[in-house]
Parts: structure tokens; sequence; C-alpha cells
């Protein structure tokens, strides 16, 4: 019975060191984590291979392809601005990728006109702004007054009712060839006039003298005339008959219409036709004897135009003529070597040659001085 009992106490024993064996056992591979490979040299292994790189080429291709501008930031520096230019009318967005501001304005502009937004305006520089606001602002809106947008309407809209003054009224009928539009006139010698040179006929003799010059002035403008200027009376003394002959003596190009005036009035007509266009020619036409008006004519020309060798006829020595050489020769902000070398006063010419080596930081100019001494402090502070 003792023996049967040893034999149990064993089986025990056996059964409880069985079973922790059993549980220091490690599990199948299947029940164990992710089955891990090793691949051997032999079978290709390593680090994987880089994919190649892309060229600019292919970059800008791809960009274009996609309608994707910033693929372009990919390509080198240099290409960038190539590569966005064909994307750049997409979007605004696009257009302030470019790098030089002509690309970037041309795009701007395009999309402003594009899609009439005003505010891509604010992109742009300077005086675009306002030059492109005013483009894309409905019409007329941007005109300062009342009379200038109610002009603005009247020939946007192909009627005169908006005008709101004489002169609209005029040039619509002028232009127009619209008898209707001079009913709107105000003034009553205007209005004849107006009717008068659309329909043919002529007002002007049924008006006292006064209304009867302006009745010819308007003629000769409404008709692009200068023969009427010739029918206002007296010596063409006054303020109209001078307007009347300098008007065309401008268009015209022809000085001569000012000796129809009385003499003040054509000193002063041939004074602004030589301001007007750059004619030196037009103050030799005035009478030598009429020394303010002459030298009124030289002094103003040689200080507008910054011309030294118009002062060459002004009386010699006179205050008038030292002025007018100091001012051309100290003031000029570009002389020129023609001009100095025209000056026939020594002094004041050798300061032209000296100043002028000055602004061009040339010391060969100063060769043309005659003074050996001024000629040598010239060279000096060049």
């Amino acid at each position: 019975m003792r023996g049967f009992h040893l034999i149990l106490i064993l089986a025990g024993f056996m059964l409880i060191f069985g079973c922790i064996e059993d549980r220091q056992q490690p599990p199948a591979p299947a029940q164990e984590g992710p089955r891990i490979s090793v691949i051997g040299a032999e079978t290709g292994g390593g680090e994987p291979p880089a994919p190649e790189e892309m060229t600019d080429a292919q970059w800008a291709q791809k960009a274009i392809e996609e309608r994707n501008a910033y693929y372009c930031l990919k390509v080198s520096i240099e290409r960038q601005e190539a590569c966005l230019l064909p994307l750049s009318n997409i979007s605004v967005q696009n257009c302030m990728m470019l790098g030089l501001y002509g690309n970037e304005r041309v795009c701007l502009w395009h999309h402003a006109r594009t899609s009439r937004d005003i505010s891509i305006c604010d992109m742009l520089r300077g005086d675009e702004v306002l030059e492109c606001v005013r483009e894309l602002s409905p019409p007329c809106t941007m005109e300062p007054d009342e009379v200038s947008r109610g002009r603005c309407y009247a020939f946007l809209n192909n009627n005169s009712a908006h005008c709101r003054d004489d002169q609209c009224f005029f040039d619509f009928a002028m232009e127009k060839k619209d008898a209707s539009a001079c009913a709107g006139m105000e003034n009553h010698v205007k209005k004849a006039v107006c009717e008068g040179i659309i329909e043919g006929t002529d007002p002007c003799p049924s008006f006292s003298e006064s209304n009867r010059n302006l009745c010819y002035y308007m003629m000769a403008l409404g008709r692009d005339n200068p023969s009427h200027c010739y029918s206002i009376n007296g010596l063409y003394e006054t303020e109209i008959a001078y307007q009347c002959f300098f008007h065309f003596a401008l268009r015209d190009g022809n000085k001569d219409m000012c000796n129809a005036l009385e003499l003040n009035n054509r000193w002063k007509c041939l004074t602004e036709y030589a301001m007007e266009k750059k004619d030196l020619g037009a103050c030799q036409a005035i009478d030598r004897r009429a020394n303010l008006a002459w030298n009124l004519c030289f002094d103003g020309f040689a200080r507008k135009f910054y011309q030294a060798s118009a002062c060459n006829h002004l009386p010699d020595g006179a205050v008038v003529q030292v002025n007018c050489y100091a001012f051309v020769v100290m003031a000029s902000p570009e002389l020129e070597l023609w001009d100095c070398g025209n000056i026939y006063v020594k002094e004041w010419r050798d300061r032209c040659y000296m100043n002028m080596a000055g602004q061009k930081n040339d010391a060969t100019y100063c060769n043309y001085m005659e003074d050996a001494s001024m000629r040598q402090l010239c060279i000096s502070r060049i």
C-alpha cells in the first residue's frame, strides 16, 4: 500500500514539472510576430536605388502639362522665369511669382482687363495704378465734375440731353451735324452760330458789333476757316480777334497770321507762337524798335528752352543780356556743344564749356575754351 502511494507521489511530481517545462517552451513560429525574410546579396539585397532626378526641362514640361506653376520652383533659378511665363496668364497668383516686373506688369494688365477687376490695379506700380483704375471704371465715372461727366455721357450715349454747358451742346452739334443740339444752348449768339454753321447760313450781320465779333470768331472755329477772323471789325485789337488769329497761326504753323493784329497784339501773338512752336524766327519777326516786346521774347525763349545763344539777340552788355546768359549757362540741366559754341560773348562761351565739362565729367570740353587760365582751371576740376 505504501508502494502505491509512492507511485502516485512520483506521478504527481512528473505532471507538475512537465507542465512547467511545457510553459517555458517557445511558441511555434506561426504564432509569434511577423515573419522576417532576409534577402541575401546574391538575390539583390541592400539599399533600394534612388529615383533619377528630373531635369529643368522635365519639370517645366510637367508644370505645363499639369498647369501647376509651383513645379517651376524646382527649376534652376536662371530658368524659372521662362518656365513661369507660359503659365502666368492662368492666374494672378502666377503673375506674382514672376521675377521681372516688366513681365509681371503685362500679366497683371491682362488679368485686370480680362476679368474687369479693379482690385488688380493696386498690384501695379506708380501712375499705372490710376491709369488702370480709369480704364476699368464704368464709363465717365472718373470725370472730375458734373460738366465733364455730362459731356462724356452725351457722346457715349449719342444724346446731347446729357450736356451741362454750351460748349458741350456746340461740340456735339458740330460733330454729329445735329442742329437740334443747338437748342440746348443758353447764349443766343452761340445758339445762332451753331444753327448757322449746320444750316449753311450767316447769322452774324444781324447782331450788334460786340456780339457780331463773337459770332464771327465762333464761325471761324466752327467752320475751321480763318477767313471769318478777318470779318471781325476794327484793327483787330480786341482779345477775341487775338484769339481767332492766334488759333489759326498755331494750327497752320503760320506765324504770319499774327501780322493781321494791331501792334501790341501782334507782338504778343509772335511771342506766344515762338514759345509754343519753339520757333526763334517768330521773335525775330518782332519789329526791332519794339524794344520791350523784342527783349521779352528772346529772354523768355532762352530761359524756356535753355538756349544760351538766343541771348545774343539782346542788347550787348545790357543787364537783360547778362542775366539771360547767366541763367541758361548756370541753370541748364544739359548744356549742348552747338549752343555753347554759338554764344557771342567769349566770357560766357568759356563758362558754358566749363559747365558742360563738369556736367559730362569730361575734360575734353575744356579744350574749347579760349582763355588759357580758365581752361587750366576747368581741367583741374574734372
